[in-house]
């Protein structure tokens, strides 16, 4: 494996110069846990306005499918409110103070 800030001979890099760019993700035994406001949906004045958009839909089954299931949302909003916005729709769920898995269509 290649060290970050070298180049393929193992020699430092110099100023101004790209390291290679790392190859496909190996995504066995990968597991992502994302936030929901600022990361798959906007920031806005007011949370209830954050509304379901077709692409990330499909990048989260995309991602649910790709990982087995091992996709997780976190929030600082309640468990109650990412179920209630169907901003999005993920197997796993986790807020501050709870977690709780919804379903287990791959497990």
């Amino acid at each position: 494996m290649q060290r970050a800030g070298t180049n393929p001979a193992n020699e430092p890099l110099k100023f101004g110069e790209a390291p290679e760019r790392p190859g496909p993700l190996e995504l066995e035994g990968v597991a992502l846990f994302l936030d929901l406001d600022g990361v798959l949906a906007p920031i806005v004045a007011r949370p209830e306005e954050v509304r379901p958009e077709a692409g990330r839909t499909r990048l989260m089954q995309d991602l649910q499918t790709a990982l087995d299931g091992r996709l997780a949302v976190i929030s600082g909003r309640t468990i109650a409110d990412l179920e209630g916005s169907a901003a999005v729709r993920a197997v796993h769920l986790a807020e501050t103070l709870q977690y709780r898995v919804l379903d287990q269509p791959n497990v």
